[in-house]
């Protein structure tokens, strides 16, 4: 080797020796960005299906951005060591070698093993990426960090569109390769005319964002060509081949009836169930069978009370097999029958059991902790939520791929945007937040929030308690907002006027009314007075109102006196709701059974000298238009006037025991005529996957 040779190779291993700060905070920045589209690409390959290029540019930057700002710091570390050890490979092999390991260490930590198979060479192609930056000679280091964030804001749409979703692990793999590939000479060209490179891509992003695309492999809410449509909607009516409407029972879960406009709120939270309203009947006083998901549920679909389907604590937590439920009955009268559910527990528990598709958005959404660090972040409205954006995706390509026209669905949607754990994306959190508090400091104050642990008695401030009404509230808000791609969607598939939409709530949420909590160990109306909304222009007139009570028990008889079949099962306790006949109820009836799920948690709270005992108690109410009566297993009954005290605060039952003992006789009588669970010989306990149970968890459901 000559001198000079020699001079040359000297220099050029000084330099890679030689790092600046700016190198390091120029490092960092690129090292997040492609950690963070990474990352993401990877996340939608294994989680999720297309989204549209508008959302998908979005979201790219927006993870790229906070990947960078994560990143910095990470890489002023590694850096700090190299520069101590000093070894002969160079400065940029180590960072590159350390990059590797991370994101390998990271992979594993998040990843089940059919998705490491499909990520097998990722790490080690990043580790690469990460050389290729850090050694390249005579770049300036701007221009080497802003060709890295270039390259990398690519990522997630080349990913997206290859449509590889489905496919294998193999497929993956050479569909992530080939984006490396096609990303390492966006690098190359940027290095060389970075601006240039960088002006037309943001140019493209901006038209893409505006614009959008015709690309099937883009389009969450794809548009059918207008024939398409008429030809969906006219399909089955014309020669009476199909004169059944269609049914869409959507139930949002955990949603108070006093957020919602048409309800008396006057803040504009529900715009799109609002209008629905409108254009329907708003039943004033339905009362739920029970305060949470499973046994509330079990009710809508089986037309039974609690007592006498088993589906609570008192017996078990799943739906005896024996039992049948609506979509049963109605797929035994002809109706294709389709379930997009986002609450794990309502597969589990057998509630879904009748339905022929179950097209289910729970494992579709936080299925890393990527995404649930977006969640808590508030990342992109579009990405970061409980699966209500999932369920437009999965709609669409139920009505693409399963939907025969020539017959009536029956379709039941249940979104869970207002359940625990309460992130409202960053709009609608931004939007309600309480006048105490910040962005930050209302995002800290929801994840520190377990409701039963409030309930216990865990000391809290009142900021922190304004920060989770106002955190719940966006959630609302955000759920309506989205419900509206989902009504389009079907409105441009089907025949609004000739499908039968019931829109209402399994129960609601305590905000803290009398030092109540969650929905658990309560039956106070802030839980079971829960809205209920039909819209069928031919049997509910638009805009009525109907006063009185009814009860979910009602909603089966009712739905078969609109099909005018009769009842595919006697001797259920419901009466038909159609506003014609309606006759309202003189009582409702509700109970709930300890959650033993939460009491262990609660214990740390309490203590456990006192430990749970206060809240082991099973209650059962009967209602009246002005009074309430709860009777409690541990006999602390309670009577509260509900005009003059609607958050039930104040126990009258001293002051007027003559009204709880003809309650009490009233609920007796009903306890008497309600036949009691009896096994129906197909009770085994439902199975759950180690994911299932993570996503339990998350949703409170399960103690740790």
């Amino acid at each position: 080797m000559t001198p000079s040779a020699n001079a040359k190779s000297s220099s050029s291993y000084e330099h890679a020796q030689a790092v600046s700060a700016v190198d390091v905070v120029a490092t960092g920045a690129g090292v997040g960005a492609v950690y963070g589209a990474f990352f993401l690409c990877v996340d939608m390959l294994v989680h999720h299906n297309a989204m549209p290029a508008s959302e998908a540019s979005q979201l790219v930057l927006w993870f790229a951005g906070f990947g960078a700002l994560l990143g910095m710091p990470m890489m002023a570390g590694l850096v700090f060591l190299a520069r101590l050890i000093n070894p002969r490979p160079g400065l940029s092999a180590l960072v590159a070698v350390a990059c590797g390991l991370a994101a390998q260490i990271v992979f594993l930590k998040t990843m089940t093993g059919r998705q490491l198979l499909a990520t097998v060479p990722v790490p080690w192609l990043l580790a690469w990426t990460m050389y290729r930056f850090n050694d390249t000679r005579g770049a300036n280091v701007l221009k080497r960090g802003l060709a890295v964030v270039a390259a990398a804001a690519w990522l997630v749409p080349l990913i997206v569109a290859f449509g590889l979703t489905s496919q294998g692990a193999m497929v993956r793999m050479g569909a992530i390769a080939v984006a490396l590939a096609i990303v390492y000479l966006a690098q190359r060209q940027s290095l060389a005319r970075c601006f240039a490179v960088l002006g037309v891509q943001v140019i493209m992003l901006i038209g893409i964002q505006f614009l959008g695309t015709a690309s099937p492999a883009w389009s969450s809410y794809a548009k059918t060509e207008d024939a398409k449509i008429a030809n969906a909607k006219t399909v089955g009516q014309q020669g009476g081949e199909r004169l059944s409407p269609n049914i869409v029972m959507i139930v949002l879960d955990t949603t108070r009836r006093d957020h919602f406009g048409c309800y008396g709120d006057d803040r504009g939270l529900t715009p799109v169930v609002d209008k629905i309203a409108s254009e329907g009947v708003v039943y004033e006083d339905m009362i739920s069978t029970s305060p949470w998901t499973v046994p509330s549920h079990a009710s809508l679909f089986t037309g039974l009370f609690p007592q006498t389907h088993g589906c609570s604590f008192e017996h078990h937590r799943w739906l005896d097999g024996g039992f049948l439920t609506l979509a049963e009955m109605l797929g035994a009268s002809g109706y294709q029958t389709v379930s997009l559910v986002g609450n794990v527990y309502l597969k589990n528990s057998n509630q879904l059991q009748g339905f022929a598709d179950h097209l289910e958005t729970w494992d579709r959404v936080r299925g890393s902790a990527f995404h649930d660090m977006l969640m808590k972040l508030g990342g992109p409205a579009k990405w970061a939520d409980h699966g209500v954006i999932e369920t437009g995706q999965v709609l669409r390509e139920w009505f693409d791929n399963k939907y025969d026209a020539k017959k009536p669905f029956f379709l039941f949607i249940n979104l869970m945007e207002a359940h625990w754990p309460l992130y409202p994306p960053m709009a609608w959190r931004q939007k309600h937040l309480p006048s105490c508090a910040g962005y930050v400091s209302a995002t800290r104050a929801s994840g520190r929030f377990y409701g039963p642990h409030w309930l216990a008695g865990e000391s809290h401030s009142k900021c922190d308690a304004d920060c989770i009404r106002a955190m719940y509230t966006g959630s609302v808000a955000y759920q309506d907002h989205e419900l509206q791609h989902v009504i389009d969607l079907i409105s441009n598939r089907v025949d609004l006027d000739d499908t039968l939409l019931i829109v209402t709530a399994d129960h609601g949420e305590n905000l803290g009314e009398a030092d109540r909590w969650d929905h658990v160990f309560a039956v106070n109306d802030h839980l079971i007075h829960v809205p209920f909304i039909v819209r069928y222009p031919k049997q509910f007139p638009a805009g009525t109102r109907v006063k009185g009570m009814c009860q979910t028990v009602d909603v089966v008889p009712t739905i078969f006196d609109v099909l005018g079949h009769g009842r595919t099962m006697e001797g259920l306790p419901g009466r038909s709701m159609l506003p014609a006949q309606f006759e309202p109820r003189n009582h409702a009836f509700a109970q709930v059974h300890p959650y033993y799920g939460h009491l262990e948690r609660m214990a740390g709270v309490v203590g456990l000298r006192k430990d749970t005992g206060g809240f082991t108690s099973h209650l059962r109410c009967v209602r009246s238009d002005q009074y309430k009566f709860v009777w409690s297993s541990d006999g602390k009954h309670q009577l509260y006037d509900l005009p003059f005290d609607p958050d039930e605060a104040t126990n009258i039952l001293d002051k007027e025991p003559e009204i709880g003992e003809k309650l009490l006789a009233v609920l007796v009588k009903q306890w008497t005529l309600q036949p009691d669970y009896v096994s129906r010989g197909n009770d085994d306990a439902a199975s759950f996957s180690a994911e299932e149970l993570r996503k339990l968890r998350s949703l409170g459901y399960l103690g740790d």
